[in-house]
């Protein structure tokens, strides 16, 4: 057991991660352009500049795919971090959004917004204006032993799409309402 103990504690120390070396500045989404796609990595220190300023008022489609986990012992998942977990490897705490795997995809608005969950996908409402940033739900300085990437596509919701999904909606409503009465 004396031998053993050295290397389950080496499990536990922080391995820093790398930075990216592509410095992308962030701009509001064009009419021409509404959608932009960007990699995010596991082994990446740092938070991914999506290259999108997400504005307040307008709602954005986030959606993700890919395959990373959060260190060597850890399961391979898909950006919600669902079966991260394994024997080998525990939920410790110390993710930057709680409640949420170390292997969720996470964002924030601006660099010092507040961090949210987004896993597989999500429709975004911003309360603010500012450039949206991506990262593996893994604590700072524990980075390094992460592998793998998920492609992250942010578009915005055009007036045609935001009508039709009401539109849809409410049609939905209605049959609920009238089932209800029956």
């Amino acid at each position: 057991m004396s031998r053993l103990l050295p290397f389950l504690l080496s499990g536990l120390s922080a391995c820093p991660g790398i930075q990216y070396t592509d410095k992308v500045t962030a701009v509001p989404m064009a009419t021409d352009k509404p959608k932009t796609d960007t990699r995010v990595l596991a082994k990446a220190e740092e938070w991914r500049n999506s290259g999108v300023i997400v504005e307040k008022g307008k709602k954005y489609s986030i959606k993700a795919k890919g395959r990373w986990r959060h260190g060597p012992s850890c399961a391979w998942t898909g950006p919600d971090g669902i079966g991260a977990y394994t024997p080998l490897c525990w939920d410790l705490g110390g993710q930057i959004v709680t409640r949420w795997s170390h292997a969720a995809l996470v964002a924030k608005i601006g660099e010092g917004g507040s961090s949210f969950g987004v896993g597989n996908e999500m429709e975004l409402s911003p309360e603010e204006t500012g450039a949206l940033y991506f990262r593996i739900n893994e604590g700072l300085g524990f980075n390094g032993d992460n592998e793998g990437h998920v492609d992250v596509s942010v578009s915005v919701f055009s007036a045609e799409e935001r009508i039709k999904r009401l539109s849809i909606n409410h049609q939905v409503s209605r049959r609920v309402h009238k089932d209800s009465e029956r």
